[in-house]
């Protein structure tokens, strides 16, 4: 078995240092163009199923990288669910960086305070690995 794993590609909110964690944001015109690029690394590799997060900027990146993979495969061998999704943040999704950074320090507070704990975060990636194979 080999398994591919790809980031997403660039969306605004990466470009402005956002927090996204479960924010449902969407490519912007470098991510698509990333996500193209990927696909040309890609398209000589032979996919049986294909998995992503179910979150937009996720499935850009893998309809515009995986498009003639998508295109042979039948539906039921394209998935896409919740617990593939990037660590969550909790509070400070939609917030930039600097400003998280600055608030939590100011506050004695930690990324797992305020977000996905680091053991819930493994939890559910173990989940969705059950869940593949």
């Amino acid at each position: 078995v080999q398994v591919f794993i790809v980031r997403h590609g660039q969306t605004r909110e990466n470009a402005l240092r956002i927090i996204q964690g479960h924010l449902n944001t969407n490519l912007n015109e470098e991510g698509i163009r990333q996500a193209k690029l990927c696909g040309k690394v890609l398209s000589k590799i032979s996919f049986d199923t294909i998995w992503s997060s179910d979150l937009n900027r996720c499935i850009q990146t893998r309809d515009n990288a995986l498009q003639p993979h998508i295109e042979r495969l039948p539906e039921s061998r394209i998935h896409t669910t919740e617990l593939l999704r990037e660590r969550g943040f909790g509070e400070v999704e939609g917030y930039d960086y600097q400003t998280v950074v600055r608030t939590l320090r100011q506050r004695k507070l930690t990324w797992e305070s305020v977000g996905e704990s680091t053991q819930a975060f493994q939890k559910r990636l173990l989940k969705a690995w059950d869940e593949v194979f």
